[in-house]
């Protein structure tokens, strides 16, 4: 498992990327398909930044291992057992729980097509999903501050530490 600097330092490097693509790539070119490219970038640095957290609580012995969890495991151990401690607000972890869906509707999707700057996505029982820049750019803003959350509560605790 990677230390909890090497997880921070991911899951900035995977936001920086999220937040270009939002900001400068999309506005560029304008294809509704990089959603789902930011989407999964958002998702990935909230995953690592949880990990890191949950890392944290492992290592001081606070929860017990959630390395081989899948991702229902170790939101559920985390919004239970983590976020409370640290006061990490639920829309965090709603974000994380909506983004997996979104992407998971998207692997099985079997129909989807964009129109007007989003993308709808029609599952099996064509059921729809739609998703905007707009709320791409929400569940951005939204991630950034759960990962400035996340980074100041480890390097405070780092800092006592040392």
């Amino acid at each position: 498992m990677a230390d909890i600097p090497t997880l921070l330092e991911k899951a900035n490097k995977l936001f920086e990327v999220a937040d270009h693509l939002t900001y400068v790539t999309y506005p560029m070119v304008k294809e509704p398909k990089l959603i789902f490219t930011i989407t999964e970038h958002i998702l990935n640095s909230c995953v690592s930044a949880m990990d890191a957290l949950l890392y944290y609580e492992y290592t001081y012995k606070r929860i017990d291992s959630y390395q081989n969890n899948n991702f229902m495991e170790k939101i559920n151990i985390f919004k239970y057992k983590v976020a409370p401690r640290y006061g990490i607000d639920r829309k965090h972890i709603f974000i994380m729980e909506d983004l997996k869906m979104i992407l998971d509707r998207h692997k099985k999707s079997p129909v989807e097509f964009s129109k007007n700057n989003s993308i709808i996505m029609c599952n099996p029982n064509y059921e729809v999903t739609t998703i905007t820049i707009e709320k791409v750019k929400n569940y951005v803003y939204e991630s950034k501050n759960f990962l400035n959350k996340v980074n100041s509560l480890l390097k405070t605790q780092n800092a006592r530490r040392h």
